[in-house]
């Protein structure tokens, strides 16, 4: 525990530092994408081709139409061959002989009125036209005038916009305007009209023969942009007619503009190829499957694999499904969890296990006895969990062949915390469900506990000594959620250490290694409670940590840790006091801090720290005394560490 939290503890008078931050990578966030529209917004045809497609299909082009109506027309750009008429707005300035500027609006019979000057016919003349008139009349009435004419506000012309549209009626747009402006103003196509065979009707003088109309195809300008006769311009007193929607085909799967699609004019049947082509192409390359749904004669939908997908013409109706012939991934697998670095690997690259991981690939605190490979196994497509020894990887005594699509999972220290955390506990204990938001790894706790009430989690000597704990509410791990069978599957491979580290509890193992190496990787001393005595050859015994089993320590220990003379573990026999621990000259230094000492208390049946604090100096003057416990960590601290803690203090305290 570092020195500052713990001085920081005593200081708010908190029972146990905060827990630290996880260090398991945390779930990606979604992208954000624009969400599916509600079935009530769908329109007819929409709804009937995404019920048959299993997934929303929205009709191709309708979007391209602004929510609200184009603004006003101003004068900005308006060239020297605009064709004036009456309605357009004009700057008249003057300079010289007489001066003014005015603005002047061209008159129903085409007349432009400036003062002082005749009149002049503007309808039909281009701006530049206009100048020379209008200087030739101003150097009539005004000898030596300058004159400079521009367009302020161009002219209004009505345009009728009928059928299938938002809202159909005589529409007012700039002179300036195109079919597309018309539209717009009148609230767009709806999703029951037709964007391929919208008719144009310019307006005619009497004696004129009567015409049908040009044709207008919107998907050449919402595909490629190239639609010519979307851009002429219109004339006051045109007539544009929307009719209603004709064939469509519709398209689904892995395309990257996937929707429901009006097929050409004059045309009732489509080759699949051009069909794929108005959706985008495929989101992936490769060979693809197409599967077409047709309606037949009696109203039956028929399901027919195309052998040549792009040789098969479409007709109304029809439904075309596309779908990878191939979508697994070959010649990787994956390091996940307690790593800096987590993803893909090539195969190619790391054939072994001590290839995939190394030490410079590992979290700031993984957790080295026990970590999961899954593997596919041989001739099926079930996952099978392997514990690993990530220390024996790591030394290189574990070098184990991989194989396609295997995945190791690194587990960090909040990882095995959360083992013996509270909603863990609560489980082992026997509750039914875990909380509503709690993880996926809790809910397939509960689930296998339920599935197996004579099993060893759920009525074992593990779970019996785990009944009597107390954990802490700490958060499920991002690991657990996304890997829910990780949490039952290192419970059934741990050991329940009940002293001798700083957090006794759940610790899993590889099945490998000793009690004492378990303890170290706990926290625990490297020289501690779970060294049998030595046998007769001189050497410690070490005890197995097997899963399924619990540990407590052989004998009662203390340690004696920071500003200390000899740090280290040592038996708590015959050492039953601080004064006992802290008595003869192997034990404080003399530039110890004589007023702070602080003694690190774990309790085994609640889970939580105690930090008690006492004065080194009124302990060897034998003015206070404190009863110590198994497991307790007595820290001494300097003079200097104190001092630099205290001036770190003061420099945060300043403004």
């Amino acid at each position: 525990m570092p020195l500052a939290v713990i001085v920081w503890g005593l200081a708010t008078s908190a029972a146990e530092p905060p827990p630290p931050a996880l260090h398991a990578r945390p779930p990606e966030p979604l992208p954000q994408t624009k969400p599916a529209p509600l079935p009530g917004a769908l329109s007819a045809i929409e709804a009937a081709y995404s019920e048959r497609a299993g997934s929303v299909l929205l009709q191709f082009g309708y979007d391209q139409f602004g929510a609200e109506p184009p603004r006003r027309d101003g004068s900005g750009g308006v060239q020297a061959d605009y064709t004036l008429g009456p309605g357009d707005e004009l700057l008249v300035t003057l300079r010289g002989q007489k001066s003014s500027s005015k603005r002047h609006i061209i008159d129903a019979a085409g007349l432009l009125t400036a003062d002082d000057v005749r009149p002049v016919v503007a309808q039909g003349l281009t701006l530049a036209d206009l100048r020379a008139q209008l200087a030739n009349a101003v150097t009539a009435s005004f000898p030596d005038t300058e004159v400079y004419v521009s367009v302020t506000e161009i002219r209004r012309i009505g345009v009728l916009v009928t059928g299938a549209v938002a809202r159909p009626g005589r529409q007012d747009v700039g002179a300036f305007a195109t079919l597309i402006d018309a539209l717009t103003a009148a609230g767009g196509v709806t999703r029951a009209g037709s964007l391929r065979r919208i008719r144009l009707f310019h307006a005619q003088t009497a004696g004129d023969v009567p015409s049908t109309g040009l044709p207008v195809d919107l998907y050449d300008l919402f595909m490629t942009g190239d639609g010519a006769s979307a851009g002429i311009r219109l004339r006051d007193g045109d007539r544009i007619f929307v009719p209603p929607l004709g064939p469509t085909v519709a398209l689904a799967g892995p395309l990257k503009r996937p929707g429901v699609y009006e097929l050409p004019p004059d045309q009732d049947r489509l080759p699949a190829a051009a069909a794929r082509d108005m959706a985008g192409g495929f989101l992936r390359p490769g060979a693809h499957r197409a599967l077409r749904y047709a309606i037949g004669p009696n109203g039956e939908e028929l399901a027919e694999e195309l052998a040549d997908a792009d040789a098969t013409r479409l007709s109304d109706g029809d439904l075309l499904l596309m779908a990878p012939r191939r979508e697994d991934r070959r010649g990787d697998l994956r390091l996940d969890g307690h790593v800096l670095r987590p993803g893909p690997r090539a195969l190619e690259r790391t054939p072994s296990i001590t290839a995939l991981v190394s030490a410079a690939d590992l979290g700031p605190s993984p957790y080295l006895p026990f970590a999961v490979l899954a593997s596919t196994r041989p001739g099926g497509r079930a996952r099978v969990l392997q514990p690993v020894d990530l220390g024996a990887v790591l030394n290189g005594r574990d070098r184990r062949t991989l194989a396609e699509n295997d995945v190791l999972y690194v587990l960090g220290a909040d990882d095995v915390d959360f083992l013996t955390s509270e909603p863990v506990l609560e489980l082992l204990r026997g509750a039914r469900e875990p909380a509503p938001d709690a993880c996926r790894g809790l809910v397939v706790l509960a689930r296998a506990l339920t599935a197996q009430p004579d099993g060893p989690l759920s009525s074992g000597p593990q779970a019996r000594a785990a009944a009597g704990l107390t954990g802490g509410r700490t958060p499920c791990p991002p690991l657990f959620d996304a890997v829910p069978d990780l949490l039952v599957f290192a419970l059934e491979h741990a050991s329940l250490l009940m002293g001798g580290v700083p957090r006794p509890g759940f610790y899993p193992s590889a099945g490998r290694g000793s009690a004492t190496e378990l303890a170290i990787a706990a926290g625990g001393p490297e020289a501690g409670p779970y060294d049998d005595p030595p046998s007769i050859g001189g050497a410690a015994q070490r005890r197995p940590a097997g899963a399924g089993s619990i540990l407590e320590p052989d004998t009662p220990v203390y340690e004696l840790i920071g500003h200390a003379r000899r740090p280290g573990v040592r038996p708590l026999a015959g050492v039953a006091t601080l004064r006992d621990a802290l008595s003869g000259g192997d034990a404080l230094r003399r530039d110890v801090y004589p007023l702070l000492g602080v003694i690190e208390r774990f309790d085994r049946r609640t889970l939580s720290h105690r930090l008690l604090p006492f004065s080194p100096q009124e302990v060897a003057s034998g003015q206070a005394n404190r009863a110590l416990a198994d497991g307790d960590r007595v820290r001494l601290l300097s003079i200097t560490e104190v001092r630099s803690l205290t001036s770190l203090s003061d420099k945060d305290g300043k403004p």
